[in-house]
Protein backbone atom coordinates (compact mmCIF):
# COMPACT_ATOMS: atom_id res chain seq x y z
CA UNK A 1 0.00 0.00 0.00
CA UNK A 2 2.72 2.25 0.85
CA UNK A 3 4.34 1.83 -2.71
CA UNK A 4 1.44 2.20 -4.15
CA UNK A 5 0.00 5.55 -2.66
CA UNK A 6 3.65 7.09 -3.18
CA UNK A 7 3.52 6.03 -7.06
CA UNK A 8 0.04 7.53 -7.55
CA UNK A 9 0.76 10.67 -5.88
CA UNK A 10 3.94 11.03 -7.98
CA UNK A 11 1.99 9.81 -11.31
CA UNK A 12 -0.73 12.31 -10.69
CA UNK A 13 1.46 14.94 -10.05
CA UNK A 14 4.22 16.94 -11.80
CA UNK A 15 6.81 16.28 -10.11
CA UNK A 16 10.38 17.80 -10.60
CA UNK A 17 12.44 15.68 -8.24
CA UNK A 18 12.10 12.99 -6.07
CA UNK A 19 13.68 12.88 -2.79
CA UNK A 20 13.37 9.94 -0.26
CA UNK A 21 14.88 10.01 2.86
CA UNK A 22 15.53 6.69 4.75
CA UNK A 23 17.67 5.88 7.93
CA UNK A 24 21.21 4.48 8.61
CA UNK A 25 24.74 5.73 6.76
CA UNK A 26 24.92 9.18 6.09
CA UNK A 27 25.63 8.67 2.57
CA UNK A 28 23.26 9.36 -0.56
CA UNK A 29 22.40 7.51 -3.98
CA UNK A 30 21.85 8.97 -7.48
CA UNK A 31 21.94 5.99 -9.60
CA UNK A 32 20.37 3.29 -10.78
CA UNK A 33 20.54 1.10 -13.62
CA UNK A 34 18.75 2.51 -17.05
CA UNK A 35 18.53 5.99 -15.24
CA UNK A 36 16.59 8.30 -17.51
CA UNK A 37 18.09 11.40 -15.40
CA UNK A 38 21.80 10.32 -14.33
CA UNK A 39 22.94 13.72 -14.77
CA UNK A 40 20.09 15.63 -13.27
CA UNK A 41 20.49 13.55 -10.54
CA UNK A 42 24.38 13.63 -9.81
CA UNK A 43 24.23 17.02 -9.79
CA UNK A 44 21.71 17.35 -7.11
CA UNK A 45 23.40 14.61 -5.19
CA UNK A 46 26.10 16.80 -5.55
CA UNK A 47 24.04 19.78 -4.16
CA UNK A 48 23.13 17.35 -1.07
CA UNK A 49 26.09 16.52 -0.50
CA UNK A 50 27.57 19.94 -0.22
CA UNK A 51 24.86 20.92 2.38
CA UNK A 52 25.40 17.79 4.24
CA UNK A 53 28.70 16.61 3.97
CA UNK A 54 26.92 12.55 3.22
CA UNK A 55 29.16 11.10 0.48
CA UNK A 56 27.77 10.33 -2.57
CA UNK A 57 27.20 6.90 -3.91
CA UNK A 58 26.00 4.62 -6.61
CA UNK A 59 23.27 2.11 -6.47
CA UNK A 60 22.71 -0.77 -8.38
CA UNK A 61 18.98 0.24 -7.77
CA UNK A 62 16.23 -2.75 -5.96
CA UNK A 63 13.35 -1.00 -6.46
CA UNK A 64 13.13 2.06 -4.20
CA UNK A 65 11.67 5.11 -4.82
CA UNK A 66 14.37 6.45 -6.39
CA UNK A 67 14.79 4.02 -8.47
CA UNK A 68 11.39 3.73 -9.96
CA UNK A 69 11.03 7.53 -10.50
CA UNK A 70 14.58 7.93 -12.77
CA UNK A 71 13.77 4.37 -14.80
CA UNK A 72 9.56 4.81 -15.23
CA UNK A 73 9.22 8.32 -14.89
CA UNK A 74 12.28 10.56 -16.06
CA UNK A 75 12.30 12.31 -12.49
CA UNK A 76 16.12 13.02 -11.09
CA UNK A 77 16.42 11.80 -8.10
CA UNK A 78 18.14 11.29 -4.55
CA UNK A 79 18.26 9.17 -1.55
CA UNK A 80 19.28 10.52 1.46
CA UNK A 81 20.23 8.02 4.17
CA UNK A 82 20.71 10.03 7.94
CA UNK A 83 22.34 8.56 11.06
CA UNK A 84 24.98 6.13 11.88
CA UNK A 85 23.11 3.96 14.46
CA UNK A 86 20.66 1.02 13.36
CA UNK A 87 16.86 1.59 12.68
CA UNK A 88 15.74 3.27 14.22
CA UNK A 89 18.15 5.96 14.47
CA UNK A 90 19.13 7.00 17.64
CA UNK A 91 17.19 10.03 19.77
CA UNK A 92 20.43 11.33 20.50
CA UNK A 93 21.51 11.75 16.71
CA UNK A 94 18.49 13.81 16.05
CA UNK A 95 20.36 17.26 17.00
CA UNK A 96 23.06 15.91 14.08
CA UNK A 97 20.82 15.23 11.83
CA UNK A 98 18.94 18.40 11.28
CA UNK A 99 22.48 20.29 11.36
CA UNK A 100 23.75 18.22 8.52
CA UNK A 101 20.14 18.35 6.67
CA UNK A 102 18.74 21.85 7.59
CA UNK A 103 19.96 23.46 4.00
CA UNK A 104 18.28 20.45 1.81
CA UNK A 105 15.08 21.65 1.18
CA UNK A 106 16.24 25.00 -0.01
CA UNK A 107 18.87 23.67 -1.92
CA UNK A 108 16.40 21.27 -3.63
CA UNK A 109 14.24 24.48 -3.97
CA UNK A 110 16.82 26.12 -5.61
CA UNK A 111 17.59 23.35 -7.94
CA UNK A 112 14.12 22.81 -9.18
CA UNK A 113 13.78 26.63 -9.61
CA UNK A 114 16.93 26.80 -11.96
CA UNK A 115 15.66 23.23 -13.90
Amino acid sequence: PESQALASLVTQNAFSAVVSYHAMGRVLYWDTQDNLKAAESYEMAQGVAAATGYSILGSKGRGGLKDWAQKTQGIPSVTIEVGQSMCPVAFSEYSAIWDQNKAVAAYLASYVLSH
